[in-house]
């Protein structure tokens, strides 16, 4: 069946190709060369995350809201079409919509990054307005379609919207700080949940149980129907208990629908199991599908068992440890596996052309498949330097080549499909090429705009000497627990300040001050020295990962106007650049004591003050 604007064979008889009749074909090419994009650009963040800040936050939605994003849009609801024995939607508002997603998930990126919260809050709207027309789509599919044997399957991907939408508005309180840092934990985790295990993880069990067989070339069993409404029940419901549990803060709701999760993605991984009877049309498809089943389940039971044993705060940093994991074990993979068997299906112009679309895509992927997955192996273990940056490498390098391999693919279906002047495909181009130009170019120029800066600490701020001129203050910082010790510096006006930051948490943070050099992204037990300058107005710095900030994670940096430059309440470290002399910076006097000044101590000296000020945030915006 066909929308009113798709294209009719020649002499009005029955087109021999319906991607080609439809648009269909053009509009996969190009949709996929905006997945591929996405994903370079993921790899570039990924690849730059130790000196850019918040460009781990970056990579990571860069892939999942741009490049995972992209090919769920487009493949959901290419299969709701084929499973329901639907009408095709008409082509334009579907490439309307895909080019509102990927505009939105562009505003949200450099909002973030360029700290611009209108930016921000408008490709949020746009994101979840564009999710919303596609889940009205896949529900408006249900009136009038034949239906079949797999149409309960098309409800996996109408939840997967749902939980898009709801992993939105989260990720925008996080961001703007809407809810208090009080709530920022429970947020936090039930965005990171309902975006993999929703999103994600929803449409991808749904598809499972279609494409496993098909990949397999077995028949699907007589239960699937059935099992596909029981696991939606159980994943679903368990994901919806789950987030609302995280969120009100109620672990022992979070940890019943984990457990529930976790069940039903398990009859599926043992139906799909049990299909394995011969050697699979693609080898490469079903060896990457199946890996990605067991990293789910692994994924799960890992979350499970850490909500059950910590309290929320503590297994806050640990479960976000395993987001890296699932990254690579199972979006990375499904998203290999599935287009590694349906490119050539979607691409191709016959058999031929699809076998040997599939045999380009299938090369070397026996060391990939290892490379990968071993890379997860060390990713999921934390182990140390040189051991857990090839955890980051290895997955990485497979990622890449697979990537190259997909470049070949559009390129020869690209060139396949002007020299045969498809007509189906002008009208999309307009739409999509332009999307895809368009996010790439603005993305990689948030990158290069901001890769520019000094990280290194050299960077000085400007200005002019003033009570504390001559004088050099190191203080030493601690980033540790969300918070930044001290909160508050104060310091004399003139004076040339440094802070030596050291990250003592597990999780990795990094330091930027306002209007001046940034640290690079810091390891457990990592020390940088961040040199400012002559300090002559005041400044805030703050971790510049998403959403630290607006949980707390900012300090002060406070100008006097007398020289009493270290303050009584500053903790500290101070090293003067003067010998021979009184430190003019040191403390005055307290009310009603007879003590003198005393001299500076000696350059190797250091002093420390307890900090019992209550830090005064200026902004509750995330710099990115």
């Amino acid at each position: 069946m066909y929308s009113k604007n798709d294209d009719t064979a020649v002499g009005g008889g029955r087109p021999p190709d319906r991607f080609k009749a439809s648009g269909l074909r053009s509009r996969h090419l190009a949709a996929h060369v905006l997945v591929a994009a996405w994903v370079v650009l993921a790899l570039l963040a990924a690849s730059i995350q130790q000196t850019l800040p918040v460009a781990r936050w970056l990579a990571i939605h860069l892939f999942l809201l741009g490049a995972a994003t992209t090919a769920i849009v487009v493949w959901s609801e290419h299969f709701a079409v084929v499973m329901l024995h639907a009408r095709l939607p008409d082509r334009r508002w579907s490439n309307a919509r895909l080019a509102g997603v990927n505009t939105g998930v562009v505003g949200v990126l450099t909002g973030v990054w360029a700290d611009l919260p209108v930016l921000t809050g408008a490709g949020c709207a746009l994101t979840v307005t564009a999710v919303a027309a596609h889940l009205v789509v896949l529900v408006r599919m249900r009136r009038g379609a034949l239906g079949g044997r797999l149409a309960p399957i098309a409800d996996y991907y109408r939840a997967g919207a749902a939980a898009l939408i709801v992993g939105a508005v989260l990720g925008w309180l996080l961001v703007t700080d809407r809810a208090g840092p009080q709530h920022y934990t429970g947020l936090k985790l039930a965005h990171v949940h309902v975006t993999l295990l929703g999103w994600i993880g929803l449409p991808v069990l749904g598809t499972l149980f279609m494409l496993g067989p098909t990949v397999l070339g077995v028949r699907m069993a007589e239960r699937t129907t059935r099992l596909a409404r029981w696991v939606l029940m159980m994943t679903g419901g368990g994901l919806l208990t789950a987030v609302a549990g995280l969120v009100a803060g109620w672990r022992p709701a979070a940890v019943l629908g984990i457990a529930l999760y976790a069940a039903g993605a398990a009859v599926a991984a043992q139906l799909l199991a049990r299909t394995v009877r011969r050697p699979a049309i693609s080898a490469a498809a079903a060896w990457m599908l199946a890996a990605a089943a067991g990293w789910l389940l692994v994924g799960l039971v890992a979350d499970l068992v850490l909500l059950a044993a910590r309290p929320l705060a503590e297994a806050r940093d640990d479960i976000g440890s395993l987001v890296p994991v699932l990254l690579a074990g199972l979006v990375a993979q499904v998203l290999i596996g599935a287009l590694t068997y349906l490119l050539p299906i979607v691409l191709a112009g016959g058999p031929k052309e699809r076998a040997a679309l599939r045999t380009v895509l299938e090369q070397g992927w026996v060391p990939r498949l290892v490379a990968l997955n071993l890379g997860v192996v060390l990713l999921a273990l934390s182990l140390h330097d040189p051991v857990g940056t090839a955890g980051i490498l290895l997955p990485g390098a497979a990622g890449a080549a697979f990537l190259a391999l997909v470049v070949r693919v559009l390129v020869r279906s690209g060139r396949g499909h002007l020299q045969e002047g498809d007509k189906g495909g002008a009208s999309c181009r307009p739409v999509v090429w332009g999307t895809a130009a368009g996010a790439v170019l603005t993305v990689l120029a948030v990158l290069l705009a901001n890769s520019g800066g000094n990280t290194s600490g050299g960077l000085s701020a400007a200005g002019t000497t003033g009570a504390g001129a001559g004088t050099t203050r190191t203080v030493a910082v601690t980033l540790a627990d969300m918070r930044i010790r001290p909160a508050r510096i104060e310091v004399t006006a003139g004076t040339d300040l440094r802070l030596k930051v050291t990250n003592t948490d597990a999780q990795r943070h990094d330091l930027k001050v306002e209007d001046g050099p940034t640290t690079p992204m810091l390891a457990k037990g990592h020390t940088h020295v961040l040199d400012l300058g002559q300090i002559t107005e005041n400044r805030e710095a703050w971790c510049t990962l998403q959403g630290h900030r607006a949980a707390g994670m900012t300090m002060d940096i406070v100008v006097t106007g007398d020289t009493d430059g270290a303050g009584p309440h500053d903790d500290h470290s101070m090293t003067a650049t003067i010998s021979g002399g009184p430190d003019l910076s040191a403390d005055f006097p307290r009310a009603g004591s007879h003590a003198m000044p005393t001299w500076p101590p000696r350059p190797t000296e250091r002093s420390t003050r307890s900090n019992c000020t209550p830090r005064t945030p200026r902004s509750k915006w995330p710099r990115a």
